[in-house]
Protein backbone atom coordinates (compact mmCIF):
# COMPACT_ATOMS: atom_id res chain seq x y z
CA UNK A 1 0.00 0.00 0.00
CA UNK A 2 1.22 3.36 -0.92
CA UNK A 3 0.54 6.74 0.85
CA UNK A 4 0.46 9.85 -1.04
CA UNK A 5 -0.32 13.45 0.16
CA UNK A 6 -2.89 15.54 -2.14
CA UNK A 7 -2.28 19.23 -2.46
CA UNK A 8 -5.50 20.11 -4.78
CA UNK A 9 -8.37 18.84 -7.01
CA UNK A 10 -5.92 19.00 -10.13
CA UNK A 11 -2.86 16.56 -8.09
CA UNK A 12 -5.87 14.60 -7.03
CA UNK A 13 -6.48 13.92 -10.69
CA UNK A 14 -3.43 13.71 -12.28
CA UNK A 15 -2.50 10.96 -9.54
CA UNK A 16 -6.15 8.99 -10.39
CA UNK A 17 -5.32 9.33 -14.19
CA UNK A 18 -1.65 7.64 -13.24
CA UNK A 19 -2.75 5.15 -10.77
CA UNK A 20 -5.72 3.50 -12.07
CA UNK A 21 -4.53 0.33 -9.28
CA UNK A 22 -7.78 -1.60 -7.65
CA UNK A 23 -8.82 0.28 -4.76
CA UNK A 24 -7.57 3.90 -4.03
CA UNK A 25 -8.87 5.11 -0.06
CA UNK A 26 -9.22 8.74 0.53
CA UNK A 27 -8.92 9.52 3.94
CA UNK A 28 -10.49 12.76 5.17
CA UNK A 29 -9.65 13.17 8.68
CA UNK A 30 -10.10 13.08 11.40
CA UNK A 31 -13.42 10.22 10.65
CA UNK A 32 -14.48 9.89 7.09
CA UNK A 33 -12.86 8.60 4.16
CA UNK A 34 -14.47 7.29 0.99
CA UNK A 35 -13.31 4.19 -1.10
CA UNK A 36 -12.46 4.43 -5.19
CA UNK A 37 -12.94 1.33 -7.18
CA UNK A 38 -11.44 0.83 -10.58
CA UNK A 39 -13.26 -1.60 -13.45
CA UNK A 40 -10.35 -2.32 -15.86
CA UNK A 41 -12.87 -4.15 -17.99
CA UNK A 42 -16.12 -1.06 -17.97
CA UNK A 43 -13.02 1.43 -17.81
CA UNK A 44 -15.14 2.66 -15.07
CA UNK A 45 -14.70 3.82 -11.31
CA UNK A 46 -17.19 3.73 -8.67
CA UNK A 47 -16.96 6.08 -5.01
CA UNK A 48 -18.00 4.74 -2.09
CA UNK A 49 -18.63 6.43 1.28
CA UNK A 50 -18.26 5.31 4.75
CA UNK A 51 -21.29 5.82 6.23
CA UNK A 52 -24.08 3.20 6.58
CA UNK A 53 -27.87 2.12 4.79
CA UNK A 54 -28.76 -0.42 7.32
CA UNK A 55 -26.03 -2.38 7.36
CA UNK A 56 -24.23 -1.61 3.96
CA UNK A 57 -22.52 0.99 2.79
CA UNK A 58 -23.47 3.74 0.12
CA UNK A 59 -22.68 3.91 -3.46
CA UNK A 60 -22.12 7.61 -4.57
CA UNK A 61 -21.08 7.84 -8.08
CA UNK A 62 -19.97 6.24 -10.66
CA UNK A 63 -17.90 7.81 -13.56
CA UNK A 64 -15.74 6.90 -16.80
CA UNK A 65 -11.66 6.89 -16.68
CA UNK A 66 -12.51 9.08 -19.77
CA UNK A 67 -13.99 11.53 -17.53
CA UNK A 68 -11.76 11.61 -14.87
CA UNK A 69 -11.51 15.15 -14.15
CA UNK A 70 -15.07 15.78 -14.02
CA UNK A 71 -15.46 13.04 -11.47
CA UNK A 72 -12.69 14.65 -9.55
CA UNK A 73 -14.78 17.86 -9.44
CA UNK A 74 -17.76 15.80 -8.31
CA UNK A 75 -15.62 14.44 -5.64
CA UNK A 76 -14.27 17.87 -4.21
CA UNK A 77 -18.21 19.21 -4.52
CA UNK A 78 -19.23 16.75 -2.37
CA UNK A 79 -16.72 17.16 0.40
CA UNK A 80 -17.22 20.84 0.58
CA UNK A 81 -20.60 20.53 0.25
CA UNK A 82 -21.32 17.42 2.83
CA UNK A 83 -18.60 17.42 5.13
CA UNK A 84 -16.94 20.88 4.81
CA UNK A 85 -13.75 20.10 3.62
CA UNK A 86 -11.45 19.98 0.40
CA UNK A 87 -8.35 18.09 -1.08
CA UNK A 88 -5.47 19.57 0.33
CA UNK A 89 -4.40 17.75 3.07
CA UNK A 90 -5.98 15.05 2.45
CA UNK A 91 -3.93 11.35 1.70
CA UNK A 92 -4.79 8.52 -0.44
CA UNK A 93 -4.00 5.08 0.20
CA UNK A 94 -3.39 3.01 -2.86
CA UNK A 95 -4.08 -0.80 -2.76
CA UNK A 96 -1.95 -2.54 -5.15
CA UNK A 97 -2.72 -6.23 -6.31
CA UNK A 98 -0.03 -8.14 -5.24
CA UNK A 99 0.50 -11.76 -7.50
Amino acid sequence: MDDLGLFSLACLEIKLQEICQICVILIVPPDKSVLLCFDYTQRRLGLFESHKHNIHGDEIAVGQYDDISGFVRYLGHMLARDWHTGIPGRHISVLKKHI
